[in-house]
């Protein structure tokens, strides 16, 4: 039912020719990328879990489970836009999100969202990491993504991008 309101609602939207981008996430299985694409929308989010505490060849092997979903997608749909999310990064550690979105670029995924799924982060520890994390990312655009558990959604978000983030994930 789920992919049958977003095919309906990207049929609507080219119908009427709105200058919109229709976006649906799915997990970063082949499965659900094949499902997303038979909606008719061109711009994929997928979501891939990073255990806490992965690291090393663990880690890699984790991101390398992302590598035919890719090709799947740059296959069936050469002009579709990928995001990948990953990662709470109030809650992740510092070197394993520069491994991950450096992993991103490296695979030439458009952009990564990094969110801050728990909301606990302040203002000034969002500017620290995508401060680091943003000059790895070469042409993948890094999407900011906050919640506010703490009332500080507006602040982080505008951190986030004062700090190198090129797109604002929001909700009004």
């Amino acid at each position: 039912e789920e992919a049958q309101m977003i095919r309906a609602l990207a049929e609507h939207s080219r119908e009427k020719e709105y200058r919109l981008r229709i976006c649906a996430l799915g997990r970063a299985l082949k499965k659900d990328a094949e499902t997303i694409l038979d909606t008719g929308v061109s711009d994929l989010h997928l979501h891939l879990r990073i255990e806490p505490g992965l690291a090393g060849s663990a880690l890699d092997q984790t991101l390398n489970r992302l590598l035919p979903v890719k090709d799947f997608i740059r296959d069936r749909s050469p002009g579709a836009s990928l995001c990948l999310i990953m990662l709470d990064i109030g809650r992740s550690d510092r070197a394993t999100l520069e491994h991950c979105v450096g992993f991103c670029s490296a695979q030439g995924i458009d952009m990564v969202s990094l969110p801050d799924t728990s909301g606990i982060m302040a203002p000034d520890q969002v500017a620290d990491i995508l401060g680091a994390v943003c000059p790895l990312s070469g042409k993948t655009k890094v999407s900011v993504h906050c919640h506010n558990d703490m009332g500080l959604a507006n602040a982080n978000s505008y951190m986030g991008v004062a700090a190198g983030g090129d797109v604002l994930e929001a909700s009004v």
